[in-house]
């Protein structure tokens, strides 16, 4: 297994996505704690800033990664600017 850092991008104040972010919100967090419950997700939260979101992750790969949170309805409902997928190398903690 290894380790991921999945960022989420925000539309701007005043954007669909930003309308969608708020009419989605609660199934995004219900979604995100289903994910947490099956210990699928170590780490999640927003930024400060509202521009976007981080979730630490533990997959075989990036695909069952991607694949992951296509289920989210953030990624299927227009809220997302952007997603990145990165592996991550830990070097200091646990997860």
């Amino acid at each position: 297994m290894a380790i991921f850092a999945v960022e989420y991008a925000y539309g701007p104040a005043g954007s669909v996505q930003a309308k969608n972010y708020e009419r989605l919100h609660v199934p995004h967090l219900d979604w995100v704690k289903g994910r947490y419950e099956e210990n699928r997700i170590h780490l999640a939260g927003r930024y400060a800033d509202l521009s976007g979101a981080l979730f630490v992750v533990e997959a075989e790969d990036e695909a069952t990664v991607r694949e992951l949170f296509a289920g989210d309805p953030f990624a299927t409902e227009d809220v997302l600017t952007g997603m990145r997928v990165l592996p991550w190398s830990v070097r200091f903690g646990w997860l």
